[in-house]
This record gives C-alpha cells, sequence and structure tokens, in this order.
C-alpha cells in the first residue's frame, strides 16, 4: 500500500513569517535613513545652488562699482595712477582754467583745444567726434600739455605745497645709503632725463 504524501511541516512558514517580523523594522530604519539622506542631499544641492547666485550677484555688483568708480575718475587721476607718474603731483583744475597760466602752450602743443579739454575731462559733441588714431594722437597731446602745465604749477606755493607732501611721505623714494637712514629724495631733472636727488648725501641716480 502506497503511504500518503506527506505535507511539509508548517513550522517552516512560521520561522519565515517569524524572520520577516524581526527583519521588518531593520527595513524600515534603512528606508529612513535612505530618505533622511535624500533629503539632506537635496537641502545641500539648493544651498549650493543659492551660494552660486549668491556669489554671481555679489561679483555683478562689485564688477558695477568697479564700473561706476571708472567712469567718475577725473583724466587727471587716471593720469597720475600710471606707471611712471607717481613724480607728478595733482594740479587744480581751477589752475588749468585760468587761460592766463596757459600762456604760449597752445603753440606748443598739436591739438591743444581737444587736449585741453581732454584734461578738463569735456566731453565732445557728436560733430566733433574723432576717429581712434585721432583719439590717440589728442591724447598723446593731452599728457604733453599736462607736463607743461605742471612744470609751471610747481612754482606756485599750492603747487609747491603739494610736491612738499609727497616729499615728506617720501612718495618719490628713499636713499638707499645706509647713513642716510631712509631719507626721502627729490626728482629733478629737465625735459624727459630725470634723477632723484638726495641733498643731505648728494647722492643721485638716473632713472
Amino acid at each position: 500500500m502506497i503511504a500518503p504524501h506527506a505535507h511539509p511541516p508548517d513550522h517552516d512558514a512560521r520561522d519565515d513569517f517569524e524572520n520577516d517580523e524581526v527583519n521588518e523594522p531593520k527595513r524600515s530604519s534603512h528606508m529612513r535613513n535612505l530618505n533622511n539622506l535624500r533629503e539632506e542631499s537635496s537641502l545641500q544641492q539648493e544651498e549650493n545652488v543659492a551660494d552660486i547666485e549668491s556669489i554671481g550677484h555679489e561679483e555683478g555688483d562689485h564688477d558695477e562699482v568697479l564700473s561706476v568708480s571708472d567712469e567718475d575718475a577725473s583724466w587727471i587721476s587716471w593720469f597720475l595712477s600710471l606707471r611712471g607718474n607717481d613724480f607728478f603731483c595733482e594740479v587744480d583744475e581751477e589752475y588749468i582754467q585760468d587761460d592766463f597760466n596757459l600762456t604760449g602752450l597752445s603753440s606748443l602743443v598739436p591739438y591743444y583745444d581737444y587736449a585741453l579739454d581732454m584734461i578738463l575731462d569735456v566731453e565732445l559733441t557728436i560733430e566733433e567726434s574723432l576717429t581712434e588714431e585721432q583719439h590717440e594722437l589728442v591724447e598723446s597731446a593731452a599728457e604733453m600739455l599736462y607736463g607743461l602745465i605742471h612744470a609751471r604749477y610747481v612754482t606756485t606755493n599750492r603747487g609747491m605745497q603739494a610736491m612738499y607732501e609727497k616729499y615728506a611721505t617720501a612718495s618719490f623714494g628713499r636713499c638707499p645709503r645706509a647713513f642716510c637712514c631712509g631719507q626721502p629724495i627729490l626728482p629733478v631733472g629737465r625735459q624727459n632725463t630725470v634723477w632723484t636727488w638726495n641733498a643731505a648725501c648728494l647722492y643721485h641716480c638716473l632713472l
């Protein structure tokens, strides 16, 4: 007689059910951790985007400030900021605007009227607009004219006071000799040749 087919014991199914119940909290905890990580990652991305946008706004504001400051700067301030022009002092515009102080300079400087307007930041009209080549010639003439005006200005009381202030702050440099103990020096010269001079030790150096 054939024995009836034996059914598998029920304790295996119960064990699986019990294992599922034990592992369920672990899976739930794992899912919560994953969700938390996703939320943190999303928040971090949003913060990064916000930081990038804020940096972009700050750079834009900085560029605007620079552009405004460049526009507000006068021609004289720009000229004095150029390398090699630190021996010049700032000439008062009132002195430049007085025609008596500029007597005879119109015959020495080409494009005199345009050069003077450039120094005083007078805007040209559309009819008087210049080509790029002419603008370069006028700019060179303006630099020459300012040098001639400066040579006259430093002989006045205000000019000598301005040069003395630059000398007192050692804007022209200091004597390199050890025994002079950093004595300020003065620029001395004619035309394009400039010497720095220290009256204390009669030291001079060609620049």
